[in-house]
């Protein structure tokens, strides 16, 4: 995978910034005797087809002429689309978009004939009948955007000169999801979102990884600020062309596990000491989070009573606490010797190391108590430092207690929070640590701590 230039504008010259590149690069790369095909892709609600206008703007401006190829015009009609058949989410798959016929009227005779003059009839998904008629004229020398999902399949990725693959992960397509569909299409939308339109994504991408089957991997999380992913399939590839001589990890499920069990378990007994049913504590506890991480715990409990109404003894709080920090400092307890003794490994190669987390404040004693603290060079936690990922300013103040650099630093998460977003805002290297499946990372992965240990030692070693 060749790279474009990294954006460094804020804001919507960002976003003007990543199409430009996107543009001048297809216009360097293509010739004059054929027309250059480039595809734009990704999940729905990627912004493929805002991405795919921006980037036609920007060509035509170059002096060149652009056509745009919408995938959606090559819909199947209902009667196939839903196949009863399938599940909704391999009908959207298999059936949603006719293929053969995209290849077979379009983007073949680009490739055989180099030119195209045809008018065709497209599917209005609203009547589901051929009403809509669109004109094509490409000639030689012309750039043809096709926009779409599934451009990575081999059938429709063969055609293509270059593929631009826009990332999401599946919260933020909800979230896109529901502001723009639900209004139209009603509430039911957002169940195909959970049941077909995620599912699907998800299976495509397994099967298609974007790291192998696009040419450019740009994260789109921020609308206002597109962020290119550096393509490093495996922190090796990283370790061996830039000189990271620091590391900062993310803490739960990085390297400390926190099954949901643990978390229900460490909540009921918090919940048993204040004398309070789970059930109904519940929300307001997740409505408070930012405030429960980002100051003291104990002065979060009292915040919390006079929220709720609620008169709870200085000594429940304080058993309340201790509860909860017993159960959750078992996981550390358990993870402590494999921790250290990975982290060891890694910092005996001659990286610092640093800790930055979304957490409470009772988790420096877990920290502490657990002998974890003394393998960090630098420990930054979110109810120290007054900031939660993926804000920026988190990981910059890890690395500003490690006197880092952020070309030199590796961030290694499991993707909780966006953090691997953020840390790429702040000019860090992620890496996602491949714990579970919650969330998607195109960019550089690795499987497990060891893996990534065995991996800086060997480029050192070299």
């Amino acid at each position: 995978m060749s790279a474009l230039p990294r954006p460094t504008a804020e804001g919507a010259s960002a976003e003007a910034a990543s199409a430009e590149a996107i543009a001048a690069d297809a216009v360097a790369r293509a010739a004059t005797d054929r027309p250059f095909l480039l595809g734009i892709t990704g999940p729905d609600t990627s912004g493929k087809s805002r991405l795919a206008e921006a980037v036609r703007a920007e060509v035509v401006r170059a002096g060149r002429r652009c056509t745009v190829v919408h995938v959606d015009d090559f819909h199947n009609p209902r009667s196939v689309r839903y196949d009863s058949s399938l599940s909704e989410r391999d009908a959207y798959l298999t059936r949603s978009i006719d293929t053969r016929r995209l290849v077979a009227e379009v983007l073949a005779p680009l490739r055989q004939a180099g030119s195209l003059e045809t008018r065709l009839r497209h599917l209005d998904l609203a009547t589901d009948t051929y009403s809509i008629e669109r004109e094509y004229r490409v000639r030689p020398g012309d750039i043809v955007i096709v926009e779409g999902i599934f451009l990575l399949r081999d059938e429709l990725r063969a055609h293509l000169d270059r593929v631009v693959h826009l990332h999401v992960d599946p919260q933020e397509m909800l979230d896109r999801g529901f502001r723009r569909d639900v209004p139209e299409q009603g509430p039911d939308v957002m169940r195909k979102y959970h049941e077909k339109y995620i599912p699907g994504q998800q299976e495509h991408l397994r099967a298609h990884p974007p790291r192998e089957h696009a040419d450019v991997i740009v994260d789109n999380t921020l609308w206002e600020r597109p962020l290119l992913v550096p393509h490093a399939p495996h922190p090796r590839a990283v370790l061996a062309r830039s000189d990271i001589r620091w590391i900062v990890f993310d803490l739960w499920e990085t390297l400390v596990d926190l099954p949901r069990s643990t978390k229900d378990h460490a909540f009921a007994a918090l919940c048993e000491s204040l004398g309070e049913d789970p059930r109904l504590l519940r929300t307001p506890w997740q409505a408070t989070r930012f405030a429960r991480e980002t100051g003291d715990v104990s002065s979060y409990l009292d915040e919390l009573a006079s929220l709720l109404d609620r008169s709870w003894s200085s000594t429940r709080r304080r058993e309340a606490l201790a509860a909860r920090r017993a159960i959750h400092g078992r996981e550390f307890e358990l993870a402590a010797p494999r921790i250290v003794r990975q982290l060891g490994r890694i910092r005996d190669s001659g990286m610092g190391l640093g800790l930055v987390s979304n957490c409470s404040s009772d988790v420096r004693d877990m920290l502490d108590a657990s002998g974890l603290t003394s393998a960090f060079d630098a420990v930054a936690l979110s109810a120290e430092t007054g900031v939660m990922k993926p804000d920026p300013r988190a990981f910059r103040a890890a690395m500003a207690a490690l006197h880092a650099e952020p070309d030199a630093t590796l961030f290694v998460g499991d993707g909780s929070d966006a953090e691997l977003v953020g840390a790429l805002v702040a000019g860090m290297h992620p890496v996602r640590i491949e714990v579970h499946s919650r969330v998607t990372w195109p960019g550089t992965v690795t499987a497990s701590l060891e893996d990534l240990a065995d991996a800086v030692v060997a480029s050192t070693a070299a």
